[in-house]
């Protein structure tokens, strides 16, 4: 049975309930008392209870690092990646874009502390990225990680440079965006039906594209990747590679470089009937012109493919009158201030 009983201490008054009980041990009746509060409105029993603040232990960002923590659990993928700093660092990267001196400041902030129990000093970070940059490390990895993933639908292989003013062994200068730079290039294996990256590797700057294939056939073969659909862009494109492909039976698509005689020759033979329906191809919500022809590249007999966008052509065709229309407009602003300043050499009054 409970009640409530009301004490008045100062200028305020406490209500406090009190519940009967039976004592077995000591065989009487006793009494519990609970504190209710502060009371506000005694005949509505509205008492008023100061809570009592809990004090914070630690705060830290939770909810993007968690994400990416549930997600690597889930994907066999990150099997391969079960290295704590790297993939601290791999959060850092995609919470954080910040360079990485900055890594230990936001760990310490982090619930990545709470996954990941590691040392993210400076000087570690720079010990373990030197440690993956080991080509041998890296083999090891591609070789286990390609086993998992077998390209099925072809490979895209394309290089990228990367301009820089670092003294490193493999930074040289080379041409790029037409200008010379110093640079590194990385080379890029994807698998084209998941766009999932299959293999890298970083050469020279000064080393062309085109030199670079017949080393990274050989290279892929060394994990398994042997029979694929591969996917290039103009760099690779010369005779010896393309010999190459034919005699290891590597099914290919290329781009022709615009430069070649073929390209003209087929554009001047093709473009006039190419904007024809028969040729039109859905690709997605867009229509392109595509025309096969069979032609005959460094004695070997393949289909080249002519494909115009449209919409491409638009752009282009806009784009270039108004690069000649500007240049008109310059070239007579030029000339009319020519005119004003030769009347002024000989007139002592300008009309505007």
């Amino acid at each position: 049975m409970s009640f409530i009983r009301y004490k008045k201490f100062g200028n305020k008054e406490y209500a406090y309930e009190v519940t009967s009980y039976w004592d077995p041990e000591k065989k009487k009746p006793r009494q519990k008392t609970k504190y209710l509060g502060v009371v506000v409105d005694k005949e509505k029993k509205i008492f008023k209870k100061k809570s009592r603040e809990r004090r914070e232990k630690l705060i830290l960002d939770f909810g993007d690092t968690y994400f990416l923590n549930q997600f690597i659990n889930r994907v066999t993928f990150f099997e391969n990646l079960k290295k704590e700093m790297f993939l601290a660092l791999i959060f850092y990267r995609l919470c954080y874009p910040s360079a990485m001196r900055y890594a230990r400041m936001w760990y310490e902030g982090n619930i990545v502390r709470k996954f990941f129990d590691v040392d993210i000093s400076s000087q570690r970070i720079s010990e373990f990225l030197e440690e993956i940059g080991d080509e041998s490390i890296q083999r090891e990895f591609f070789k286990e990680y390609i086993r998992q993933i077998t390209p099925s639908e072809g490979i895209v292989i394309d290089t990228t440079a990367l301009p820089n003013q670092i003294n490193i062994p493999r930074s040289s200068w080379g041409w790029h965006n037409e200008e010379i730079e110093k640079q590194i290039k990385l080379l890029l294996v994807i698998d084209r039906s998941t766009s999932l990256p299959l293999f890298f590797r970083y050469i020279a700057g000064n080393i062309v594209d085109v030199s670079t294939l017949k080393a990274t056939v050989e290279e892929l073969k060394k994990y398994g990747v042997s029979r694929y659909f591969l996917i290039l862009d103009a760099g690779f494109f010369s005779e010896e590679n393309i010999k190459e492909l034919y005699n290891e039976e590597i099914q290919f698509l290329i781009r022709l470089p615009a430069l070649r005689k073929l390209y003209k020759r087929l554009i001047l033979e093709e473009s006039r009937e190419l904007e024809s329906y028969r040729n039109a191809v859905r690709y997605g919500r867009r229509v392109l012109f595509v025309k096969q022809r069979e032609v005959e590249l460094f004695g070997k007999r393949v289909y080249a493919y002519v494909v115009l966008d449209p919409e491409r052509k638009g752009r282009e065709i806009r784009r270039t009158l108004l690069k000649v229309m500007d240049e008109i407009e310059e070239d007579e602003e030029e000339e009319m201030e020519y005119i004003l300043m030769k009347k002024g050499d000989n007139d002592s009054h300008f009309l505007f």
